[in-house]
């Protein structure tokens, strides 16, 4: 082009380059001396280039040193070559053809992940712009160079991170020319953090079914709140979530059986082992519990779960409604767990029949069944059903739950008789109270042995009690047991469930054997239930229950005798 190229033409030959397409340009202000200026716009943005600049106070000998400073812009992102030639008068210039590169000048944009270990070897993936694909390309973190790992392309590539000295931040720049001479690094000030010690305190729970899908809270840390942690399972990567610098929580994933590592990364890369292992185990299930009822407000009852694939851990549990209890492991299909009281949220009692309560099972093949197949639509009792389900983990309820009633806890006030005389004969004793259900758990227990009860009303039950296994009261001593024809007494209760058992401490009192001179008869049991002998008729010894006559040749005109007299003649 003439040195008064205009603009129009100069913006032509300009746009024929290559990436200089729609290159436009514009005269500048008019210059003096035959001097020409133009405005050129670019329609991409051009990084500075490095240019070489002669030091003319090192020229001596065959070797002279130059450096690069950053003169002009305009070269596309493969830069420019150039012929290097030397003249020692400026003018005559040698012609040994050896090419200088010019290459635009790199930046760093970011950096992923921007943090990990002391340690060091992290995989650092740098996105930027013009990075070369050369032997020179370095990483600098800090003070500590490390050549490319990877070259992607010229905006990417990785490179591992080194040791760091000491925890915290440092500044990541990067070179394309990182072999000879003085390196020139970027400056673009983008910040590695070389993250403190990990150190894991606990992991809740340490084990779930196979079927996964359940949180697992994992405590200890520093956790850097970045959306790059996550948790490993075996194999298995999953995203956990951050809830604060010592607590983080991961939902498990499915799996097979049995016992595998649990690892954590803070930056998506570096994982480090908890060192508790996770179990993962079959579903648990629930096939049936007994008792299926017990009191809403006492508690207490002790359930017998028959299940499936129960774990003997610490977190073995039962959750009665929305309540979870701690349970008893027994074996693999046993357990036992107790009733808490009714929650107060729970809708509270409710007047219904007992046919009307049943079990639903999950899978629609099975159908359900009633809980009280017997009972009676009337009367209705003041009920609350829940449902009981069962966990190895304290967390993963199993889905087969089977119902439980709660009713409202029977009271006993009153006994009738309230004493009687040692037979042998049953004792029928009747009881008072309140909420008594008719079924056929129902159950009185007097002192250490239980007996069924008869539902007369939801007031009033009879009891047939034989041969009663007694405890001693108070007066007993470790080595003397009471004489039985001495008082003893002992504990009435009764329970609807054959379970849980009143505790209003009604006292029953065994009067002893029937006395010598006396009967005891059936019909006739209580305090009142002693009958003189009659004239005529002796009661030898004790614990009679009928009297006998006086032998021929022998008469008793007395009543309440032991023996008869012999006739005189």
């Amino acid at each position: 082009m003439p040195f008064n190229v205009d603009a129009t033409t100069m913006a032509q030959k300009l746009s024929s380059l290559p990436g200089l397409t729609g290159t436009l340009v514009s005269l500048g202000r008019v210059v003096s001396n035959w001097e020409y200026e133009w405005i050129v716009t670019y329609t991409h943005a051009y990084l500075d280039v490095p240019l070489l600049e002669l030091d003319k106070a090192s020229v001596a000998g065959s070797a002279v040193y130059t450096k690069t400073t950053r003169l002009q812009k305009g070269f596309g992102i493969d830069g420019v070559k150039v012929a290097v030639e030397v003249s020692s008068n400026n003018q005559d210039y040698s012609t040994s053809g050896n090419v200088y590169h010019y290459t635009p000048t790199p930046d760093v944009y970011s950096l992923h992940p921007n943090h990990g270990p002391l340690i060091g070897g992290t995989e650092v993936v740098v996105t930027g712009i013009n990075f070369q694909n050369t032997s020179s390309l370095r990483c600098k973190f800090g003070e500590r160079a490390t050549a490319a790992a990877t070259f992607i392309n010229s905006t990417q590539f990785t490179c591992i991170s080194p040791s760091g000295l000491n925890e915290g931040d440092v500044y990541v720049e990067i070179t394309n020319d990182g072999l000879f001479g003085e390196s020139i690094f970027t400056s673009s000030r983008n910040v590695f953090t070389y993250d403190p010690e990990m150190k894991i305190d606990s992991v809740f729970p340490s084990s779930g079914p196979i079927t996964g899908n359940f949180s697992v809270q994992i405590t200890g840390g520093p956790f850097k709140k970045t959306d790059t942690i996550r948790c490993k399972f075996a194999e298995i990567v999953v995203v956990a979530s951050w809830m604060s610098y010592d607590e983080v929580l991961c939902t498990a994933p499915p799996h097979s059986q049995g016992v595998f590592t649990l690892e954590l990364t803070r930056n998506g890369q570096d994982f480090t082992d908890t060192l508790i292992p996770f179990t993962y185990y079959e579903e648990q299930g629930v096939r049936s519990i007994s008792p299926t009822f017990g009191p809403a407000h006492a508690a207490g009852t002790r359930i017998d779960v028959d299940g499936v694939a129960l774990v003997n851990s610490s977190l073995l549990s039962c959750r009665v409604g929305y309540v979870v209890t701690p349970g008893e492991y027994i074996s693999p299909t046993k357990m036992r767990c107790t009733t808490p009281p009714l929650p107060t949220h729970s809708g509270g009692l409710v007047p219904a029949s007992l046919p009307e309560y049943r079990n639903q099972y999950v899978d629609p093949n099975v159908g359900s069944f009633y809980l009280f197949p017997d009972a009676h639509y009337y009367p209705q009792y003041f009920t609350r059903l829940v449902s009981v389900e069962v966990s190895n983990n304290q967390q993963d309820f199993s889905l087969s739950g089977i119902n439980f009633l709660y009713y409202q806890d029977e009271t006993l006030e009153a006994i009738a008789p309230t004493q009687a005389f040692d037979s042998d004969e049953p004792l029928l004793i009747f009881a008072y109270g309140q909420n008594f259900i008719n079924t056929t758990a129902l159950a009185c227990r007097l002192g250490l042995q239980t007996f069924a009860a008869t539902f007369v009303t939801s007031k009033l039950l009879l009891c047939e009690v034989a041969h009663p296994m007694l405890y001693d009261d108070s007066r007993r001593s470790s080595d003397k047991f009471h004489d039985l024809t001495q008082p003893r007494h002992a504990l009435f209760e009764v329970s609807n469930n054959g379970k849980d058992f009143t505790t209003s401490h009604v006292i029953f009192e065994f009067l002893g054997a029937c006395p010598t001179g006396y009967f005891c008869p059936k019909q006739l049991q209580g305090s009142n239930g002693k009958i003189p002998c009659p004239r005529g008729t002796y009661c030898p010894g004790v614990g009679n229950s009928a009297f006998t006559l006086c032998p021929r040749g022998a008469y008793q005109p007395k009543t309440a005798q032991a023996a008869c007299l012999r006739c005189p003649i």
